[in-house]
Protein backbone atom coordinates (compact mmCIF):
# COMPACT_ATOMS: atom_id res chain seq x y z
CA UNK A 1 0.00 0.00 0.00
CA UNK A 2 2.67 2.83 0.80
CA UNK A 3 4.46 1.76 -2.31
CA UNK A 4 1.52 2.26 -4.44
CA UNK A 5 1.04 5.97 -2.49
CA UNK A 6 4.48 6.64 -3.22
CA UNK A 7 4.70 5.65 -6.76
CA UNK A 8 0.75 7.92 -7.17
CA UNK A 9 2.68 10.73 -5.75
CA UNK A 10 5.91 10.67 -8.14
CA UNK A 11 3.31 9.87 -10.65
CA UNK A 12 1.50 13.18 -10.21
CA UNK A 13 4.73 15.17 -9.70
CA UNK A 14 5.92 14.15 -12.79
CA UNK A 15 2.48 15.24 -14.30
CA UNK A 16 2.65 18.56 -12.39
CA UNK A 17 5.96 19.53 -11.69
CA UNK A 18 6.77 22.54 -9.14
CA UNK A 19 7.33 25.30 -11.73
CA UNK A 20 3.95 24.55 -13.21
CA UNK A 21 2.64 24.73 -9.52
CA UNK A 22 4.30 28.18 -9.54
CA UNK A 23 3.00 29.67 -12.27
CA UNK A 24 -0.78 28.28 -11.70
CA UNK A 25 -0.46 29.70 -8.11
CA UNK A 26 0.63 33.12 -9.68
CA UNK A 27 -2.37 33.30 -12.50
CA UNK A 28 -4.48 32.57 -9.27
CA UNK A 29 -3.14 34.78 -7.49
CA UNK A 30 -3.73 37.16 -10.63
CA UNK A 31 -7.43 36.36 -10.85
CA UNK A 32 -7.83 33.58 -13.32
CA UNK A 33 -9.93 30.72 -12.57
CA UNK A 34 -8.20 27.32 -12.04
CA UNK A 35 -9.14 26.42 -15.34
CA UNK A 36 -7.99 29.60 -16.72
CA UNK A 37 -4.65 28.84 -15.56
CA UNK A 38 -4.98 25.18 -16.19
CA UNK A 39 -5.68 26.27 -19.91
CA UNK A 40 -2.84 28.68 -19.48
CA UNK A 41 -0.03 26.11 -18.79
CA UNK A 42 -1.65 23.88 -21.53
CA UNK A 43 -3.03 21.00 -18.47
CA UNK A 44 -6.41 19.98 -17.22
CA UNK A 45 -7.96 21.81 -14.81
CA UNK A 46 -8.71 18.08 -13.15
CA UNK A 47 -4.64 18.06 -12.70
CA UNK A 48 -5.04 21.30 -10.43
CA UNK A 49 -8.20 19.72 -8.67
CA UNK A 50 -6.66 16.18 -7.90
CA UNK A 51 -3.13 17.36 -6.49
CA UNK A 52 -5.62 19.57 -3.92
CA UNK A 53 -6.64 15.85 -2.97
CA UNK A 54 -3.70 13.88 -2.46
CA UNK A 55 -1.36 17.21 -1.17
CA UNK A 56 -3.35 19.36 1.57
CA UNK A 57 -0.60 21.55 1.64
CA UNK A 58 -1.18 22.14 -2.22
CA UNK A 59 -4.80 22.68 -1.05
CA UNK A 60 -3.98 25.53 1.46
CA UNK A 61 -1.67 27.59 -1.16
CA UNK A 62 -4.18 27.60 -3.94
CA UNK A 63 -6.81 28.49 -1.39
CA UNK A 64 -4.46 31.42 -0.18
CA UNK A 65 -4.30 32.20 -4.33
CA UNK A 66 -7.58 32.30 -5.11
CA UNK A 67 -8.64 34.53 -1.37
CA UNK A 68 -5.65 36.66 -2.65
CA UNK A 69 -7.21 37.11 -6.27
CA UNK A 70 -10.31 36.72 -5.27
CA UNK A 71 -12.84 39.57 -7.41
CA UNK A 72 -14.64 42.45 -5.05
CA UNK A 73 -17.53 42.51 -6.80
CA UNK A 74 -18.44 39.28 -6.69
CA UNK A 75 -20.53 37.80 -3.74
CA UNK A 76 -18.63 35.37 -1.79
CA UNK A 77 -19.81 32.96 0.29
CA UNK A 78 -22.90 32.78 -2.05
CA UNK A 79 -23.64 29.55 -4.43
CA UNK A 80 -23.89 32.28 -7.52
CA UNK A 81 -20.30 33.07 -6.43
CA UNK A 82 -19.47 29.60 -7.48
CA UNK A 83 -21.83 29.07 -10.14
CA UNK A 84 -22.21 32.56 -11.98
CA UNK A 85 -19.03 34.34 -11.28
CA UNK A 86 -17.19 31.19 -11.06
CA UNK A 87 -15.34 31.99 -7.99
CA UNK A 88 -13.67 28.73 -6.49
CA UNK A 89 -12.02 30.65 -3.21
CA UNK A 90 -12.71 28.19 0.29
CA UNK A 91 -16.29 30.51 0.81
CA UNK A 92 -17.65 29.96 -2.78
CA UNK A 93 -17.04 26.20 -2.80
CA UNK A 94 -18.53 26.20 0.71
CA UNK A 95 -21.59 27.54 -0.53
CA UNK A 96 -21.82 25.63 -4.08
CA UNK A 97 -21.40 22.24 -1.40
CA UNK A 98 -24.27 23.30 1.18
CA UNK A 99 -27.36 21.60 0.78
CA UNK A 100 -29.96 23.73 -0.36
CA UNK A 101 -32.11 25.62 2.17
Amino acid sequence: MLDLRRWRRKRADERFPVKLRTRVLQLVRRGATPADAARAVDLPVQTIHSRSRIDPAWQARLDKALMAGRRPDVPHGTPSGYRYHKCHCPECRAAHRSPAS
